[in-house]
């Protein structure tokens, strides 16, 4: 029995034989086996000892493994449903673990885009594509390469984060409870030490109140790493101006702060389902177009830029013998 295997299980505590166990998305039923009964009770004697509430989460090191466990309740009873937490940090060049592995195009034009301190990183997409994954690379590959400071606000953590990275990086974990990412905001900019570069990682932008946080940790020279559920990378911007009721003082920020828009889709290819990216780069273009509300540009801008690096790319000298 490898619990690695199983990147969720869902503990019934009435019913043990109940429980199942997820593997790439493919359920098994687990309570079959007399082994895994056993382990099962193992589990959740330990899950009863953290005396969760119903709807509450926490977390649970158990086999050498760290789980986050959530309490609900189903027509059936009571069931845990734990979350196995990767015990890694995901790099944004190299292989990670569990297949992992982003285009190299993502960390040049991470680099490209943030020589300026400050600025906005928005990573969208649809549920479970991965925009947790990716912008944890981001947070990594910025602190490792540019140190500063970075704050990072999840409900609830899905990587472990906190700590020091390359000479003169760190980052603080927190926890924001029942989603209040605003109040954590306002809380967080004022952990930030003097003259040292500061990044705000906001797990997800979901109401006016965020979005409004957002835009003043902007102002005050915050570099800002946030995912938001969209379509594309257009969508996000105007999307987001909406939870900002679309005034003048949001698209003058946004065009400002814009340093790169990533937008991660799924695709099926001969069967297979792969990740797409698609990307667009801030800019004095894109400022004026956020300004005038004109949001169309915004796709043109972004095929442009699409064509500029699949044109370098052509053009890049081959290696020879």
């Amino acid at each position: 029995m490898d619990l690695q295997q199983y990147t969720d299980l869902a503990i019934n505590k009435e019913q043990l034989s109940s429980s199942r166990g997820y593997i790439n998305g493919q359920k098994q039923n687990l309570g079959g086996d007399p082994k895994w009964l056993s382990l099962l009770g193992d589990f959740k004697t330990a899950c009863d000892e953290l005396k969760l509430g119903i709807g509450q989460d926490q977390y649970l090191a158990f086999n050498s493994q760290l789980y986050r466990v959530h309490l609900e309740l189903s027509k059936g009873g009571e069931v845990y449903c734990l979350r196995r937490m990767p015990g890694f940090k995901p790099n944004l060049v190299g292989e990670n673990p569990e297949g992992i592995v982003f285009p190299e195009i993502i960390s040049q034009l991470v680099n490209e885009n943030t020589q300026r301190d400050g600025g906005l990183i928005l990573i969208s997409g649809p549920l479970g594509v991965g925009k947790t994954t990716a912008s944890a690379a981001v947070l990594n590959y910025l602190l490792s390469t540019k140190g500063g400071v970075a704050w990072a606000l999840e409900d609830p953590p899905e990587y472990d984060m906190e700590g020091d990275y390359g000479e003169n990086g760190v980052c603080y974990q927190r926890h924001v409870m029942d989603g209040d990412f605003s109040t954590a905001i306002r809380s967080m900019m004022r952990c930030f030490p003097a003259k040292v570069q500061s990044t705000l990682f906001v797990g997800e932008v979901r109401d006016r109140d965020t979005a409004i946080q957002v835009l003043q940790a902007l102002l005050n020279g915050t570099r800002v790493i946030f995912t938001f559920h969209a379509s594309g990378t257009v969508d996000s911007l105007t999307r987001f101006l909406t939870l900002c009721d679309g005034q003048e003082y949001a698209r003058l920020i946004l065009g400002e702060s814009l340093r790169l828009a990533i937008n991660i889709s799924k695709k099926t290819q001969l069967g297979k389902t792969r990740l797409g990216f698609s990307f667009l780069a801030g800019g004095q273009r894109v400022a004026q177009a956020l300004r005038d509300g004109q949001f169309v540009q915004l796709d043109d801008i972004a095929r442009q830029q699409a064509n500029i690096r699949q044109s370098q790319v052509a053009m890049a000298p081959m290696n020879r013998d």
